[in-house]
Parts: C-alpha cells; sequence; structure tokens
C-alpha cells in the first residue's frame, strides 16, 4: 500500500482528509500505518468548518487531536477567515496512544500556527487562564476524556477562557456521561444554543424520544414536577438539541452566576 503523500511540499487539508477516509487508515512520521479507529465525521467536520467561516474566529482551542481529524478542519478553516490563526491543542497522549499523527497531519499541510500543549486538561485549562487570561479564544472544541467529571471540568474552563461571541463545540454528546455535562452548562445565562451536527438517530433512540415524550405528558399532572422527575424527562433531548454528536454553544454574556446558583437540568 502507497503512502498517502510522499511529494514534498504541504498537501492540501481537504486532499488528506479524503485518502484518509478512502483508505481507513493513517501513518506516521516513521512510515508506519495505523487503522483509523478515532475521529470525527464527515457531517461532524462540516459542522466545524460552518461554524468557523460563519463566526470568523482567529484563537481556537482543542481539547483531544488523536489522529487530527477534527484538527485538520479547524485548521484549514481558521486559516481561510483569518489573517493570524492560532490553534492550540491540548492532548498529553499525541506521542504515546496516537503515534504522534495529528501533530504529523497538521504539519503536512503546512499548518504553521499550532501550539501543541502535552498536559492533561485539568492542569493545562487553568494553566493556560493564568498565562493568557479571560476571554483570550474565540473559539473551542472538546473532544478529550468523556467521563462526566472530566467534561465538565473542560466545559467549566473553557467558559472562562472564552470571549464573549466565542464558540464553544463539544463532541460526543450522544454519550450518557458527556450529555449530561453538556445538559447542565446549557443552563448557564451565558450560553446560547448555536447549532449541531447533522446525525443519524437509531431507532433506539427514537424510542427513547417517545418515552419521554410520553413521561413529559404525565409529568404535567404532578406539583413540582422538577423535584419529582429527570431533567431528561422535562426537557427531552431533541427540545434542547443535545440529540446529536456534537453540539456548539455560544457565549452571549460573560459568566457571571451568583455563589449559589443552580437549575436543574
Amino acid at each position: 500500500m502507497p503512502p498517502i503523500n510522499t511529494a514534498p511540499g504541504p498537501i492540501e487539508a481537504a486532499e488528506l482528509l479524503k485518502q484518509i477516509r478512502s483508505e481507513k487508515k493513517v501513518t506516521d512520521r516513521e512510515g508506519n500505518w495505523h487503522e483509523l479507529h478515532s475521529g470525527i465525521d464527515e457531517n461532524e467536520g462540516r459542522f466545524l468548518s460552518e461554524l468557523i467561516k460563519g463566526f470568523s474566529p482567529n484563537r481556537s482551542v482543542e481539547v483531544g487531536c488523536a489522529y487530527g481529524i477534527s484538527s485538520l478542519y479547524i485548521c484549514d478553516s481558521l486559516r481561510q477567515v483569518s489573517n493570524a490563526p492560532q490553534h492550540t491543542i491540548i492532548d498529553p497522549f499525541q506521542d504515546t496512544n496516537w503515534h504522534g499523527v495529528g501533530l504529523y497531519n497538521l504539519e503536512r499541510c503546512g499548518f504553521d500556527f499550532v501550539e501543541h500543549v502535552n498536559q492533561l486538561s485539568e492542569f493545562a485549562l487553568p494553566e493556560l487562564l493564568r498565562e493568557k487570561g479571560e476571554g483570550h479564544f474565540d473559539f473551542a472544541l472538546i473532544d478529550g476524556l468523556h467521563t462526566m467529571d472530566h467534561t465538565l471540568l473542560d466545559m467549566f474552563y473553557m467558559t472562562r477562557l472564552l470571549k464573549v461571541g466565542g464558540v464553544l463545540v463539544v463532541d460526543d454528546v450522544n454519550m450518557p456521561p458527556v450529555n449530561r455535562a453538556v445538559r447542565y452548562v446549557m443552563n448557564y445565562p451565558c450560553y446560547e444554543f448555536a447549532g449541531k451536527a447533522e446525525h443519524q438517530i437509531s431507532n433506539k433512540v427514537k424510542l427513547l424520544s417517545a418515552a419521554q415524550s410520553a413521561m413529559k405528558l404525565v409529568s404535567y399532572l404532578v406539583p413540582k414536577r422538577e423535584h419529582f422527575f429527570a431533567g431528561s424527562v422535562l426537557h427531552s433531548h431533541k427540545m434542547l438539541g443535545v440529540d446529536s454528536s456534537m453540539v456548539a454553544l455560544k457565549k452571549i454574556a460573560t459568566d457571571d452566576r451568583s455563589w449559589n446558583w443552580y437549575k436543574h437540568f
């Protein structure tokens, strides 16, 4: 099997993405092949590109790079809309689990405005906040560890790091722990829903949605129903827009919640 591209000079990101999807493999700097078992799909990539082209950010940040599929979409779009693009990647597993493929793919496309932070996000994000200050980034993607607490921590710090008018995107929202974290942060008064990637809904999810709708009708008969029914019953995934694999929130104000703020989710 020939390598994807051995010619000198940068390769177009669209061409590289097309070849990677066709081969379902990626290659590292040493020419070793690895099965493509992780990465966003074309609908999600198109969604990221459309968001960036619509909001025209200059500085973006991403938690999780893996084989660099999402990074290629982000950097390619960023270069089209900005005269001084900057992209920060937080991924401590790039040189181990991912064999350096993600950063190598970005280099092959000539994206020379990428900074790699080789730390876990729970250490890197507070450090970036101290170093860069609040409101430094215009665009953020979270696709790191997928536990609820890690996702919530990433979203908390990204909220501080994003400027007003910036966009926060979370991937794998169809996974229960990620979904719960997103549902909670969507309640922040500083955010509004900004869109979701096209996603084919399985029969299982359709059945769950129907059951949620039925339970919601029942809930109207119960006083103070928010104390007795889960938030997913009172506000279905479809109603909130979190019935997709990738969701975007726009920061419309500073996060000035009171010390005891809470909203049922």
